[in-house]
């Protein structure tokens, strides 16, 4: 049975498209939110509910690595308790994409008020995701949903497996507003939650050193297509290049998959070559050139070793 399906309809505050505690009718709202909650939970105990399988793994299944007061006052806050409702992952995205606004830990001047952003985060952890589940979550257009993706693995996923999650996002020049008065590219916020020890005001795992300078490292970017006959020609020398040049990280993008990088980049042909240096582009190849992916590969080398 579907929660949607024996839970009462709540009319929804017409004031504000976004609750507030302040407003009387925002709380009437979420206090029956709440109520449907209690319901929901009955519902999952008498047998309803069912396990994951094949989900992300995870360091920590208790308290998700969070400081323990932010634990605390989410699990006390009202609106967390209204999220008990939802038992799928599609269903809390939307709950982001309507209510999210910003993405700090809590409401802005009140350290004691978890965000929506963090109360939706923790009912994440809940749920679990597997990897096509994480996948929907940091490729999603909406820039709230991904940060709940990137920040949720920055948490709980183990640090040898964040790269493969991080390392074409950090080019993302897509421009992003993490809170109301801080503006910066969805890439840069990607990478400070690699090389930073804190998220806003609320403390992170620690990473390896290996880890974390994998941000500083020079970068080299393969942009290229599953239908490009010239993109897989060139594949086995970018791999053997990758395994010569351990000082320089290699990343492939799938330019069907990631439009967005890819028009972020201003690609236009495939195979495209993009050579990083602390986040700048410093040379382009365009085309299954190998003689000049090769020389380029190897002047990058040399002046991440120099």
């Amino acid at each position: 049975m579907e929660t949607s399906s024996w839970l009462l309809d709540v009319p929804m505050c017409h004031l504000h498209p976004k609750p507030l505690l302040s407003c009387k009718f925002c709380r009437k709202y979420k206090t029956a939110v709440h109520q449907q909650a209690k319901l929901a939970q009955l519902h999952e105990r008498a047998g309803f509910g069912h396990e994951k399988t094949n989900t992300l793994e995870m360091t920590n299944t208790t308290s998700y690595n969070l400081n323990p007061m932010l634990k605390e006052n989410i699990l006390v806050s009202e609106y967390y308790k209204s999220l008990y409702q939802f038992t799928t992952v599609p269903e809390l995205i939307d709950e982001v994409v309507q209510y999210v606004d910003h993405v700090e830990p809590h409401v802005t001047g009140h350290l004691k008020i978890p965000s929506t952003f963090a109360c939706c985060l923790y009912k994440l952890f809940n749920l679990r995701c597997t990897e096509d589940e994480m996948l929907t979550i940091t490729e999603h257009p909406n820039l709230f949903v991904r940060t709940l993706g990137f920040v949720w693995l920055r948490f709980v996923h183990p640090p040898e497996k964040l790269w493969q999650w991080f390392e074409t996002v950090v080019l993302d020049d897509t421009d992003f507003r993490p809170t109301k008065n801080q503006t910066t590219t969805f890439g840069e916020f990607a990478e400070s939650l690699l090389k930073e020890d804190r998220y806003f005001n609320t403390p992170l795992p620690r990473l390896p050193a290996k880890i974390r300078t994998h941000t500083n490292k020079f970068v080299v970017v393969d942009f290229a297509a599953e239908w490009c006959g010239p993109c897989k020609l060139l594949k086995p020398v970018f791999d053997q290049l990758a395994e010569k040049h351990t000082n320089v990280v290699f990343a492939s993008v799938d330019v069907d998959q990631l439009e967005e990088v890819a028009d972020t980049e201003s690609i236009q042909a495939m195979p495209t070559i993009k050579l990083f240096a602390n986040g700048t582009c410093v040379e382009t190849v365009v085309g299954a050139n190998k003689d000049n992916m090769v020389a380029a590969v190897a002047k990058l080398s040399e002046q991440a070793s120099g």
